[in-house]
């Protein structure tokens, strides 16, 4: 998954160490690869093994809009500051995600 996402936060207060709440919006590019070694056909319900070991590959991409809402730390060390982020994210498209996922994001802020 690949994404641009734009993002508002609210900081409580103004030390060294400050929480924050965060929320925004973004455009994601979800890409899905499959391996499997079985094909189906929907028109009769029925999957059959591929012989000898074959591999059927199932490539899909798809571009979408994601919310996205959260809550972080930010650290201050000298002229940088550090932080850490928990999010949960709801996309249009569900895709191989399911629609929703609760990634963690950490860096470091000049």
């Amino acid at each position: 998954r690949v994404g641009l996402a734009v993002d508002g936060t609210w900081a409580f207060g103004r030390g060294r160490v400050r929480p924050y709440v965060l929320s925004g919006l973004g455009v994601y590019r979800l890409t899905t690869r499959l391996e499997r070694n079985y094909e189906c056909n929907p028109t009769f319900l029925a999957c059959t093994l591929l012989p000898g070991g074959q591999v059927a590959r199932v490539d899909d991409a798809t571009t979408t809009l994601g919310l996205h809402a959260g809550t972080g730390l930010d650290v201050a060390l000298g002229r940088v500051r550090l932080f850490g982020e928990l999010r949960v994210q709801a996309l249009t498209d569900r895709g191989a995600y399911g629609g929703r996922s609760l990634p963690a994001v950490v860096g470091v802020r000049f």
